[in-house]
């Protein structure tokens, strides 16, 4: 094919009579969202003036097929669809979808329209230029090449992704933390009156028997208080970081699903996924979960030099050539597939939560918005898949806590 324009070209020299035209007249309302589409006689024959039946959305549509030969002149054209539609309001339809071959200006698919309206009917146009569109598509290069002998190239990447999980935010976290900050201080507040009350009745039960030395004189409520201070105003600070550690155990991650729907193998395909409006966590097994990392203590603990190696180094397993990357842009999320190859079948699925959705926007949001590309080798352009939605779910603190708490309970932490 040399032309930019050989759809178009062949359209209007149409040479292949009348049941091709109707064959791939069905082909693009295929493809336009028309279904249940019963051809009547393309090899000739009564047909009551419907080429074919349709429907759409539920209602019943009539076909009918034009493609002379060369531009026919507006006349002829408007003489034509007025016999069709004619033949098509005696069967009582809700549209007629009318196919042809020839070029209509805007003025002239108003007038055309118009007449379907004073007949009751709902008139679609595939005329010329919208005709051309629909075959250029590159899902349609095997009807290109069946109807208008047009040599397809290279079959087009066929990929479609599903996306099996959703994003979540916490709601009430502010009181939850606002309940736990008070009694956590509270807490502290009666520990150390009593550890007051207790070294001034018998400061002798409070010396160190290893070392046999006072032990430290317990802080006055002045001191405490400023301990506390402090301490809230760290925790409010790092609450952010407790929410994702929370919600990084607790929440399912997102799986993906990869199927080839193409006619060609294909090798080093890449995907890139870019979600809006999220960020990304990593997925964290439940019993990684420490309370610490929630609500810092008032206190901290000293970490044992001898406790081993820290567990959250095992947190992220990766074997080489994992096929799931992700990294946090500054509004989305972009994760990249890389898969060897992809076959026909069977399908791919990731195997493992890899990332979680944290989603820290506006409370009315239902759902973000997940586009994704998909290069192959051997194709030289980048294929848009459909947008795909996800579903936003609000959770309270307290329903993650009792997932990771019930692991707690489980394994004697």
């Amino acid at each position: 094919m040399t032309r930019t324009d050989e759809t178009w070209f062949r359209l209007v020299q149409w040479t292949q009579g009348q049941a091709p035209s109707e064959r791939l007249a069905a082909q693009v309302l295929a493809y336009s969202g028309f279904e249940d589409i019963d051809p009547s006689h393309p090899l000739g024959g009564k047909d009551g003036g419907r080429d074919a039946i349709c429907s759409k959305e539920g209602r019943p549509w009539i076909m009918a097929v034009y493609f002379p030969r060369d531009q026919q002149a507006f006349n002829v054209i408007k003489s034509k669809f007025e016999s069709d539609l004619a033949s098509a309001a005696k069967h009582e339809p809700y549209g007629l979808a009318f196919v042809t071959n020839q070029e209509l200006r805007l003025s002239e698919r108003a007038e055309l329209k118009e007449l379907g309206a004073d007949k009751d009917v709902t008139v679609d146009l595939f005329h010329l230029e919208r005709v051309a569109h629909v075959l250029d598509e590159p899902s349609m290069s095997p009807i290109r090449q069946r109807y208008l002998d047009i040599d397809p190239g290279p079959l087009p990447i066929a990929v479609e992704l599903d996306i099996i999980g959703s994003a979540r935010r916490f709601v009430g976290g502010g009181e939850v933390l606002d309940w736990w900050l008070e009694h956590a201080a509270e807490k502290e507040r009666q520990r150390h009156a009593r550890g007051r009350q207790e070294h001034a009745e018998n400061p002798i039960s409070a010396l160190r028997l290893q070392w046999m030395q006072p032990a430290p004189t317990p802080l006055t409520e002045t001191e405490i208080e400023e301990r506390i201070e402090r301490w809230e105003h760290r925790v409010r600070q790092a609450w952010p970081e407790s929410e994702d550690h929370l919600a990084a155990t607790a929440w399912p991650g997102l799986r993906f699903r990869l199927r080839n729907t193409g006619q060609v193998f294909l090798n080093d395909v890449q995907v890139i996924i870019t979600i809006e409006g999220v960020r990304g966590l990593q997925s964290l097994h439940r019993d990684r979960f420490e309370q610490a990392k929630l609500l810092l203590p008032v206190i901290p603990a000293r970490r044992d030099p001898y406790a081993g190696v820290d567990p959250s180094f095992y947190d992220d397993p990766r074997i080489a050539d994992y096929p799931v990357t992700w990294k946090n842009l500054d509004d989305s999320v972009e994760i990249t597939l890389d898969l060897r190859h992809l076959r026909p079948h069977p399908v791919w699925e990731s195997e493992a939560d890899d990332i979680v959705l944290f989603h820290g926007g506006d409370t009315g949001i239902g759902e973000v918005a997940a586009r994704w590309t998909v290069t192959a080798q051997g194709y030289g352009k980048v294929y848009e898949g459909e947008v795909r939605t996800i579903p936003v779910e609000p959770v309270t603190i307290l329903d993650s806590l009792s997932l990771v708490s019930k692991v707690d309970e489980r394994s004697g932490k």
